[in-house]
């Protein structure tokens, strides 16, 4: 059955290729918004290929060793936002219920609330992945002073 469909979508619209490493496909799987070819290989590695695009994913690091003790919060919310699949600021909302939207960042909070973590946000969509850009992480006091802002200006 499987070669049968591969073999009728083919003849439609030409040869086929893993949408993710171009190979050709073992299955075609529907989504919402489109048909994924994929190999096996790809096809176990699907949650991770429509995840969120982390921008300075090395700054995180360097904010890390200038609070330390916002470490484990920072490196919880690279886990969780690392593997989201965000297309509006409403899914956004779904995961971490006290975000805000500035402009054209997100703003969450960092460690109880004492550290603003600022990114610069392009949402998924059906063509392709969202992605975060890591703008700043500001101490309570810094993220008040609103200089971050001008970053965020859409």
């Amino acid at each position: 059955m499987k070669i049968q469909l591969i073999t009728a979508v083919a003849a439609l619209f030409g040869p086929l290729q893993c949408n993710l490493c171009l190979q050709s496909p073992d299955l075609i799987r529907a989504t919402n918004y489109r048909a994924i070819a994929e190999c096996l290989h790809c096809a176990y590695n699907t949650a991770e290929a429509d995840a969120m695009n982390i921008i300075a994913t090395r700054t995180i690091r360097d904010y890390q060793d200038t609070w330390p003790d916002a470490a484990t919060a920072l490196d919880a919310w690279l886990e969780v936002a690392g593997k989201a699949h965000w297309e509006s600021f409403n899914e956004v909302l779904e995961t971490y219920s006290r975000a805000d939207q500035v402009g054209s960042c997100l703003v969450f909070n960092i460690r109880g609330n004492n550290y603003r973590l600022i990114c610069g946000v392009a949402f998924a969509n059906r063509w392709v992945k969202g992605t975060l850009f890591v703008k700043h992480l500001l101490p309570h006091a810094e993220y008040d002073k609103n200089t971050w802002k001008r970053d965020c200006e859409r």
